[in-house]
């Protein structure tokens, strides 16, 4: 892609990748249906994109809408819907210094506060003791 906005820097990892994420006026995530094909499980980038300080416009798609509360850690966008990312991304530009100031603060809390390992682990465990398929597991 040639263009003079956009700078293809091929693949980061680690600090690097979360310092852009934090320096970028919004982290987008535009999957698309597949048919079927192919889905987004989860949605950890998701995920990672609001704990490294960004804000993040992803796809109401798949596992995405399992990770991503929308308003909260970030904001879901109707796939495939060009009107409604360009209204997405307008909106998250017309956001004072405070606004986004606050939104990044809530979504880093909501995120540490929810998808920690503790707690992941501590549902998962959980999930294994009341096993309807077998027998409940004790301690």
């Amino acid at each position: 892609l040639e263009d003079p906005r956009v700078e293809f820097l091929g693949s980061v990892f680690g600090d690097e990748l979360s310092q852009l994420r934090r320096k970028a006026l919004v982290v987008i995530m535009p999957n698309v249906p597949l048919g079927g094909r192919d889905f987004e499980g989860f949605g950890l980038t998701a995920l990672e994109a609001g704990a490294d300080g960004a804000v993040l416009l992803a796809s109401a798609l798949d596992g995405i809408v399992d990770a991503v509360e929308d308003g909260v850690t970030g904001i879901l966008v109707e796939p495939g819907n060009v009107q409604n990312w360009l209204e997405a991304i307008g909106e998250v530009l017309s956001w004072s210094i405070k606004e986004r100031a606050t939104f990044l603060e809530i979504a880093s809390k909501r995120i540490a506060q929810y998808y920690n390992w503790q707690r992941v682990a501590s549902d998962t465990l959980s999930a294994y003791q009341t096993d309807s398929f077998g027998p409940t597991i004790t301690k």
